[in-house]
C-alpha cells in the first residue's frame, strides 16, 4: 500500500514540509537491485539461475510496468500541465509564483553565478542540492560507466540536450535584448558564442538515431498553447 510522501518538522518558528518519493517506486528499485546483482553473479560464475530467480525477475518486470503507469507518467503528466495552466494566465502564474520558486529551487544563483569564469569550479558543485539541477543532471547524464565515466555520445539524451540549448538560445535572444538592447555589441557578441554552441551540439547530434516510431505511452492532453491565453481547454478525463 501506498504510505504518506509528506511529513513536517519544525526548525526554530518555521514549519519545514519534507517531501519523499512514493514507496512503491522506493520498493521496486531496492528489490530491482538485488536482483541485478544476483543476476550479474551468475553471469560472472557462469552459474544457472533458480526457478525462484526467474519468477522474481518476471513478477519485477510486471511491476515496472505498474511503476510506469501508475507513478511515473502520471506525475509526468501533472506537471506538465500544471506548468503550461500557469502559461495560459498571468494572474494564475503569479498566484503560484512563490511556490515554483520553492518546487524548482533558484537558491545560491546570485553567489554563484561569481564563479562562473572559474573552470576549476564545475557547475555540479554549485547546485547539486537544488531540485531543477538535481532532476536535470540525472535525466540527461551520458554516463553509462560502471567503474568510471563512459560517455554514449549516440544516446536519445544529446537529442534532449540539443532541445534544451534550443530552448534557452530563444529564452537568451529576449533576456538580452531586453537587458542590453537588440542591436547592442554585447547582445551580438554573447548570442554569436552562443549560436556556436549550439551549432556544435546539433552537429553531435546528427549521429543519434532519429526515432520517429509512435510511443506506446502518451501525454493525453495536446499542448495549451498561446492561442488558449486566458482559459483552459475542458479534457476529457
Amino acid at each position: 500500500m501506498k504510505k504518506d510522501t509528506k511529513s513536517t518538522q519544525k526548525a526554530d518558528d518555521l514549519e519545514i514540509i519534507y517531501y519523499n518519493p512514493d514507496s512503491r517506486m522506493v520498493e521496486w528499485f531496492r528489490k530491482r537491485l538485488i536482483l541485478e546483482q544476483e543476476k550479474k553473479r551468475h553471469r560472472n560464475n557462469g552459474s544457472k539461475p533458480s526457478n525462484k530467480f526467474h519468477k522474481e525477475m518476471k513478477e519485477s518486470a510486471a511491476r515496472k510496468v505498474e511503476i510506469l503507469d501508475k507513478v511515473v507518467f502520471p506525475a509526468m503528466t501533472d506537471l506538465m500541465y500544471f506548468f503550461e495552466a500557469l502559461e495560459v494566465s498571468s494572474d494564475l502564474k503569479q498566484l503560484f509564483e512563490k511556490d515554483v520558486k520553492k518546487l524548482l529551487d533558484a537558491r545560491f544563483t546570485n553567489k554563484m553565478s561569481d564563479l562562473a569564469s572559474d573552470a576549476r569550479f564545475q557547475s555540479f558543485y554549485r547546485f547539486r542540492n537544488n531540485n531543477l539541477y538535481r532532476l536535470l543532471s540525472n535525466i540527461l547524464s551520458l554516463d553509462f560507466g560502471e567503474t568510471g565515466i563512459e560517455i554514449d555520445t549516440k544516446n536519445f539524451r544529446i537529442g534532449l540536450l540539443y532541445q534544451l540549448q534550443c530552448l534557452i538560445l530563444d529564452s537568451m535572444d529576449g533576456i538580452l535584448e531586453e537587458e542590453y538592447g537588440f542591436f547592442s555589441q554585447v547582445s551580438k557578441s554573447a548570442m554569436k558564442d552562443y549560436r556556436s554552441a549550439v551549432g556544435w551540439l546539433a552537429f553531435i547530434a546528427k549521429s543519434i538515431s532519429d526515432d520517429s516510431i509512435d510511443y506506446d505511452r502518451k501525454i493525453g492532453f495536446v499542448p495549451i498553447t498561446y492561442s488558449t491565453r486566458g482559459s483552459l481547454p475542458t479534457l476529457k478525463l
